[in-house]
């Protein structure tokens, strides 16, 4: 049988009928024992004496406290759910408050991430229009430790290759010139 200590309980009253049904609950395990012994051996003479005897003794004893415990127990038990739901809403509201503020930090972070890819190449397609224009005095001006900034360096790298080509090529074409002015002289 369960403990009826362990359930709470306020009043004096309810500590006494839990009392009352424990020293009650030995009883109905001897009266049971009899009962049982006395229908198996269909004993009717047995029978009598304790339907007629023991048992309203066991019901003022055990029943009837037992009735009047079960509905303090039964608020008793409905206070307990009425604080566990309480704080369950509680729990609930706190779980979502702190998921809607993960998301937003996510959101933020992503925005974030992407303005700065967004920038980064941005500044390395302006760049690129300018060389495509022909503007080889153009730099790329991202100063960037990722993967962005290093293509900025290679591509900086590549215009002043093509401006070192160019001036060779315009060197080379000036004393082409310059030979050929002498030759005809």
């Amino acid at each position: 049988h369960r403990d009826l200590h362990s359930f709470p309980t306020r009043r004096s009253s309810d500590l006494e009928l839990q009392g009352k049904v424990e020293q009650a609950l030995p009883d109905l395990q001897v009266f049971m024992d009899k009962l049982d012994k006395a229908y198996s051996g269909d004993d009717k003479k047995a029978l009598r004496p304790l339907l007629e005897d023991e048992w309203p003794l066991i019901h003022s004893s055990l029943l009837k406290p037992l009735s009047l415990l079960i509905p303090a127990q039964a608020a008793s038990v409905g206070k307990v759910y009425q604080t566990n739901t309480a704080l369950a809403a509680r729990l609930n509201a706190s779980v979502l408050t702190l998921f809607f503020f993960c998301t937003a930090l996510l959101l933020a972070t992503l925005i974030g991430m992407s303005r700065s890819i967004d920038s980064g190449i941005s500044g390395l397609r302006s760049t690129l229009s300018l060389v495509a224009t022909g503007d080889l005095r153009s730099n790329c001006e991202l100063a960037r430790e990722d993967e962005l900034g290093y293509m900025a360096v290679d591509l900086n790298k590549v215009i002043l290759q093509f401006r070192e080509a160019i001036g060779a090529v315009s060197d080379m074409a000036t004393r082409t010139e310059l030979e050929d002015d002498l030759v005809e002289i």
